[in-house]
């Protein structure tokens, strides 16, 4: 792929990841929805934790496959890790419209 191309990409990802809550918002928000009330700060300390290692990992990963390989190489490893977690975000269960106790699973619980 071309670095016109790569570009434009990222660009596409930046614009879709700030309309509606953001990306990040949106992982911390399915993981609470879809995990039940014993284990939800627990899933939400997960996500926060993953997400930021990612972006620590990702801060000397970049920089490093820039410089020694090239700014194409570097640009596709991310987009390729782009479309992975795209991916895997279209596996996760629908929860509009759902009541908190259905789409976690939760049985008998007080009303």
């Amino acid at each position: 792929m071309s670095s016109l191309g790569l570009l434009v990409l990222y660009g596409l990802h930046e614009l879709l990841g700030s309309i509606g809550p953001g990306i990040i918002s949106t992982a911390g928000m399915l993981g609470v929805e879809l995990a039940p009330t014993k284990a939800r700060s627990m899933v939400q300390a997960f996500t926060v934790a993953s997400g930021r290692s990612g972006a620590a990992i990702a801060s000397f990963v970049f920089p490093t496959l820039f410089l020694s390989v090239s700014k194409e190489i570097a640009l596709t490893f991310f987009a390729v890790l782009m479309f992975v977690a795209a991916a895997i975000t279209l596996l996760v269960p629908e929860t509009k419209g759902k009541p908190l106790e259905e789409s976690s699973k939760e049985e008998n619980v007080a009303t």
